[in-house]
């Protein structure tokens, strides 16, 4: 096993009819097997448990947390065109002018638990500053 310095990627010996290949990231695979049949029995074990322990959201609360972020989306694409119109760019900067809100964390793996909060990132143009986000809205 050589690694290639400009990839930091390991390349493998390659046997007769299989041509080189390359393995990116820190260690190999502990197994490539797939699961046996004791543990999908014991996963759907831990899943009833988890269910029945409360810590699953109900479809309803799913559903609200979903209009929260959308909400959020609405309000921070609202604000930034706002912006933009304050700071004199043309009516068709401001058409144009957008941001997304972006989740991540548990809430993003789908392994947040009931009333926990989600973490978010905005992403917006460049040509908001950071004194944006310390100067009240004029609406």
């Amino acid at each position: 096993m050589t690694v290639d310095s400009e990839s930091s990627a390991e390349t493998f010996p390659a046997s007769a009819d299989v041509p080189l290949r390359k393995k990116y990231g820190v260690t190999r695979p502990l197994s490539l097997t797939g699961p046996s049949q004791a543990d999908l029995h014991r996963n759907e074990e831990l899943e009833k448990f988890l269910r029945d322990s409360g810590l699953y959201e109900s479809d309803e609360e799913t559903r609200k947390r979903e209009q929260v972020l959308c909400q959020l989306d609405q309000i921070v694409k609202l604000w930034v065109k706002q912006l933009t119109r304050q700071r004199g760019y043309s009516d068709q900067m401001v058409e144009d002018a957008n941001a997304i809100i972006l989740t991540f964390g548990s809430y993003q793996l789908g392994v947040s638990k009931v009333l926990s909060y989600f973490m978010c990132v905005r992403i917006y143009e460049i040509r908001l500053t950071v004194s944006s986000f310390y100067t009240p809205p004029t609406y």
